[in-house]
């Protein structure tokens, strides 16, 4: 069951300790002054089995671009998993103007030079004791750690299972079949959206471009 937010939340309180934009504020901030911009999905999900993606894809083509709160996921054993999945943080650009302390109404230019204000003027690190720092509250080594226990999403079709990262066999098995970025522009990425969205306005003209399917390489016997 999906449902619009409510005063109840299972992300948690946000405490005054938190910082202003933590991404727990962030939603209770959502939720509170624009609780149209997010949805909670009450009933269970097995995000290895495409229930995550199956929900966004259905949003998408509705051209809706909610945040989504998952609230009751299994994890990868298929148990219960005591922490939601929040997803398309960062879908509309509204959201991301709120996300930096903006009005939704300032989500075009406004947003522009205020993210690129910050990337200009960037602020020191603060430096958190470990026994203080959130992050450290549970800590687990060795035979303890067990990354089953998390809510992994399985994103396509034809992966080959859930990922959290680049390091699994099967993709280092294949990184030589993945396309390399050139040493110059427009055939380089800057990893920037608005540096590299400024830069593919325009159509890009270019002859020798050819799009193929990969050749899948068979294992050897």
């Amino acid at each position: 069951m999906a449902q619009a937010a409510s005063p109840t939340t299972t992300i948690g309180p946000a405490p005054d300790s938190f910082a202003a934009f933590s991404l727990r504020s962030f939603i209770h901030r959502l939720e509170r002054e624009h609780p149209e911009q997010v949805v909670h999905v009450t009933e269970p999900v097995n995000p290895a089995r495409f229930d995550v993606t199956a929900v966004l894809k259905h949003l998408e083509l509705r051209r809706k671009y909610p945040l989504v709160v998952f609230d009751r996921p299994l994890d990868l054993h298929g148990r219960p998993c005591p922490l939601p999945i929040a997803t398309n943080l960062y879908a509309t650009r509204e959201r991301c103007a709120m996300a930096l302390g903006l009005r939704p109404q300032d989500a075009m230019l406004g947003l522009s030079l205020e993210y690129a204000r910050r990337e200009e003027q960037r602020i020191a690190p603060e430096v958190v004791d470990g026994a203080e720092a959130p992050v450290k509250e549970v800590v687990r080594t060795g035979d303890q750690v067990d990354l089953r226990e998390l809510p992994i999403v399985r994103h396509h079709d034809m992966d080959a299972g859930p990922y959290i990262d680049m390091t699994s066999g099967y993709f280092e098995r294949s990184r030589h079949t993945l396309p390399l970025q050139g040493d110059r522009a427009p055939w380089r990425l800057r990893q920037h959206y608005f540096k590299d969205a400024a830069m593919y306005r325009g159509p890009i003209d270019e002859q020798n471009l050819e799009f193929r399917r990969a050749a899948i390489l068979q294992p050897a016997s």
